[in-house]
């Protein structure tokens, strides 16, 4: 498998903060691979996701893209990769005064050459596809939380972007929209994205994912496939399994 992306020695803390969020990061993401990363709320899960996507700069180490290093890269370099990325964050991020309609074209219509035709035709494809064409002139507000998860999603993948970044994909969904972008986030695997996805539900991850990543305490544990967490004798695997209520789904 070809290394698309690779975090080496990452560390990182807050300004102002001396105390570590990522402690010697190393992990590499292969191309056209699910990889999911679960571990206990404030183990760095997050955070590792931003670094690796070049949200945020980590305090030291470095990370590659495609033999870019994102911290040393020239901005125009930088923009022109992040054209090429999807980000889902736990809060879908809406723009409160835009419909739902101009929140999905807002992305199109500033990196892509598609006409306003062509732009309405894709956004409604998507709303059809996600069973939520019926809010297409609605605001944010007057969607439910699981209505405005999906759309973030819709508006993160819209372009079949090659590298993609979820955080909680899944996370306040009911179980119908679950399953439908469940079977979005494996077609687009087949469309040779890259998919990088914080989750706490390791029977979702474990049906989804090429391999898992466990984090305790800013420190990645293991790396590797589900069938073989449970192999390994490590207290801190089984201790993150336990934290997160994971068992063994087989």
């Amino acid at each position: 498998m070809t290394e698309i992306i690779k975090l080496d020695n990452i560390r990182f803390n807050k300004i102002g903060n001396n105390k570590l969020i990522l402690k010697g990061i190393n992990v590499s993401f292969f191309e056209n691979e699910i990889i999911s990363v679960l571990g206990p709320s404030g183990c760095g899960k997050t955070v590792l996701l931003k670094v690796a996507s070049g949200l945020i700069d980590p305090t030291l180490g470095e990370v590659t893209i495609r033999d870019l290093n994102l911290t040393k890269s020239h901005r125009n370099e930088l923009f022109s990769l992040r054209e090429q990325m999807g980000f889902v964050f736990q809060e879908a991020a809406l723009i409160s005064n835009l419909n739902i309609f101009d929140n999905l074209a807002l992305k199109l219509r500033y990196h892509t050459k598609l006409t306003e035709n062509e732009i309405f035709d894709k956004i409604n494809l998507w709303l059809e596809k996600m069973d939520l064409i019926q809010s297409m002139y609605a605001f944010p507000a007057e969607l439910s939380i699981s209505q405005r998860k999906v759309i973030g999603f819709i508006r993160a993948v819209i372009n079949s972007p090659k590298y993609i970044f979820l955080d909680e994909p899944i996370g306040n969904l009911d179980s119908y929209h679950a399953n439908l972008v469940t079977q979005v986030i494996k077609q687009l695997k087949k469309e040779n994205s890259t998919i990088i996805i914080v989750t706490n539900q390791l029977k979702w991850a474990s049906n989804i994912s090429d391999r898992l990543v466990l984090m305790k305490d800013g420190k990645i544990e293991f790396v590797g496939k589900y069938e073989n967490i449970f192999s390994e004798d490590n207290k801190n695997i089984k201790n993150i399994i336990d934290n997160i209520g994971g068992e063994n789904v087989n």
